[in-house]
């Protein structure tokens, strides 16, 4: 401020002199100055195009040059103010024209300034969008770098949605298996297969797409689908192709021992297993099919060595011990098989079958004393958890005293089950054949007394005394039978106590029971609605007691007109025609008859008449295999055998 005083001093002064000159001087003066004003002027423009040349070539940058417009603007608004503030001056002091010739030198001194101001400004703003760039070229490149990042998380959610998809299906399709029915189960696997393997496979095209068909995520995948679809070879292929990606791949191993395993080669199969078992030592379950691949080469003592080192690595995996018991027998070892049901029971006490497969054992070893042992301890144990159990030991140990002729103790735990209730015929059936074995013949007959007093109804107790009778007195036999017929009033069990003394030769009794099957059967054929099976059991009665056929022929036949049952009358046609004539011509005709039925393409359990009683009226003529040919006939027919095996 001082400094601008003395400035304002020196130039009055300085103009008081300079008015004592000369007017023409002063005009002189004049002259000069306004030239060197038009040149700052002129200078002034030159730079204030210039600005605007700079300004332009910047006004496309956003809004990141508000800042230097603003500067800009500002330097422009001091530089008029200063112009203005010249033309006062001069013209308050219109006398002191060298006073505002050197104002205009200085404001053209603080111009040039302010245009080096200006263009250092420019340079600034140069610097400063140079600075933008580059952060806005990181910026860009951080931005890729996430879109990346946020790209291979895509990649990998949809790796990981296909990975559970897969899982969730199969989970879905076991699931299915589990509750359909086996007709409608095999079509709904096949259906619910197809559509998961398409929807899958779409999926890992789509993967293939996009340039990633060797991912060991996808390959592993898409093998474990293959094999789910049972393609081995196929599966085989990939998981190689994945061991080559990822040579320590666990899984991929143990698949490919299953799936060599699936096609017959055994040798590849160990081998795969084995190199599973160098990455993981401690894998029992490589070592347990390492032993059944053995097993099924016949290397048995190969199979035991690695059952022995997966037992050892895990000692309560109850299958690995159920392997080697079967190893076991198979090389004649009981004793230590004994030991491994012994162990498997200490495993898991709740198992039922590791008792009674241990008691089979003990049995063949005829150790008596642990055979007893280990029922008490079966009864014991599921005597809290599970009675019906405790009960089903407690009968076969009964059997097992009585077959062993320990009859009295037999008798007293058969007796203790019938006042709990637990199968209370065969209990009292039982206790009878003991006490008629021991002699006593009466008391045999006073038990089964008891017994048809509890349930009047039982078949099996008429029959069963009946039979007990039949040694002694076969008419108090058919009396026993006549008075359950009574009071059963059925034929069914006139066609079991048939069926049942056949079974025992007893020809007498058979006969009297088909008799009495007859006889109602002939009721019921009475009345005004017949029915197709009581025509079928009137006319077995008729073969089994050779009777005349005419009026079956005559009014019955043309009876049986459904499926159902025209198919066992032409089986029991074929039999009796057999029975009658067994030559090789009748055996021929008999089974073009029989394939002629067409049964292959009826469902499995479409035939559900009891051939027994033609069978074993056909079995006592038995001569040259006429049983054993009738026999398979029946077995054909009920499909249990094929026809190339009648």
């Amino acid at each position: 401020m001082i400094k601008q005083i003395l400035t304002i001093m020196f130039l009055l002064i300085g103009a008081l002199s300079i008015q004592a000159q000369s007017k023409e001087s002063v005009k002189s003066e004049l002259l000069k100055i306004q030239k060197v004003q038009s040149d700052g002027q002129l200078k002034l423009s030159a730079l204030e195009e210039e600005l605007k040349n700079r300004e332009f070539d910047y006004v496309n940058l956003k809004g990141e040059f508000d800042n230097l417009e603003t500067v800009y603007q500002q330097t422009n608004d001091r530089l008029n103010n200063y112009l203005t503030y010249t033309a006062i001056v001069a013209s308050i002091f219109g006398v002191l024209i060298a006073l505002a010739g050197i104002y205009i030198g200085f404001e053209s001194l603080r111009s040039q300034n302010r245009s080096r101001n200006a263009i250092k400004t420019l340079e600034e703003a140069k610097s400063y969008v140079n600075s933008k760039k580059t952060d806005f070229d990181e910026l860009v490149e951080s931005k890729k770098s996430l879109l990346q990042n946020e790209y291979d998380s895509i990649i990998q959610l949809l790796k990981d949605k296909l990975l559970n998809d897969i899982e969730f299906e199969t989970s879905k399709v076991k699931s299915i298996v589990q509750q359909k029915s086996d007709e409608i189960k095999k079509f709904s696997i096949e259906e619910q297969s197809s559509k998961t393997i398409e929807v899958l496979e779409k999926r890992l095209e789509f993967f293939e797409s996009i340039g990633i068909p060797d991912d060991p995520k996808i390959l592993f995948s898409k093998g474990k689908l293959l094999y789910k679809k049972e393609m081995y070879a196929e599966a085989i292929s990939l998981f190689e192709k994945l061991i080559e990606k990822e040579e320590n791949h666990k899984q991929a191993y143990w698949y490919l021992g299953y799936s060599y395993t699936e096609i017959g080669e055994n040798e590849k199969s160990i081998e795969n297993y084995k190199k599973q078992l160098e990455l993981n030592p401690e894998d029992s379950t490589a070592m347990n099919n390492i032993a059944l691949r053995y097993k099924a080469k016949g290397e048995l003592l190969d199979a035991l060595e690695y059952l022995n080192k997966a037992i050892k690595v895990s000692s309560q995996k109850e299958l690995y011990y159920t392997n080697r018991i079967s190893l076991l027998k198979r090389l004649k070892s009981n004793e230590r098989a004994i030991e491994d049901y012994i162990q498997l029971i200490n495993i898991n006490p709740d198992k039922d079958n590791y008792y009674e497969s241990l008691i089979e054992l003990l049995a063949k070893e005829n150790k008596k004393l642990e055979i007893l042992s280990y029922y008490d301890k079966a009864i014991n144990h599921f005597k809290e958890s599970n009675l019906e159990l405790s009960h089903k030991f407690s009968f076969n140990k009964a059997k097992y005293l009585g077959d062993n002729q320990d009859e009295l103790d037999a008798i007293e735990n058969f007796q203790g089950l019938i006042d709990d209730g637990y199968k209370v015929e065969s209990c009292y059936i039982n206790i009878a054949d003991l006490k008629n074995n021991l002699g006593k013949t009466e008391e045999s007959i006073s038990i089964l007394d008891n017994g048809i007093k509890t349930n009047p109804l039982s078949s099996v107790l008429y029959l069963y005394k009946a039979f007990i009778e039949s040694y002694n007195n076969i008419d108090n036999a058919k009396e026993t039978i006549k008075s359950g017929g009574e009071l059963i009033n059925n034929e069914n069990f006139f066609f079991m106590s048939g069926r049942f003394f056949n079974s025992k030769g007893i020809t007498e009794l058979s006969t009297f029971c088909y008799e009495g099957a007859r006889t109602l059967i002939i009721e019921k054929l009475k009345k005004e609605e017949i029915e197709e099976g009581d025509v079928m059991n009137y006319y077995e009665t008729c073969i089994i007691l050779q009777r005349p056929l005419d009026d079956f022929e005559s009014d019955y036949r043309k009876l049986i007109v459904s499926e159902k049952y025209s198919i066992p009358l032409s089986v029991i046609d074929t039999l009796t025609a057999l029975a009658g004539n067994f030559t090789e011509d009748e055996k021929n005709k008999a089974l073009e008859s029989i394939k002629g039925l067409n049964i292959e393409a009826k469902d499995k359990d479409f035939v559900k008449w009891n051939f027994d009683d033609i069978y074993w009226f056909i079995k006592t003529k038995d001569e040259n295999g006429l049983a054993e040919f009738c026999k398979n006939i029946i077995k054909y027919v009920n499909r249990q055998i094929d026809f190339d095996e009648i």
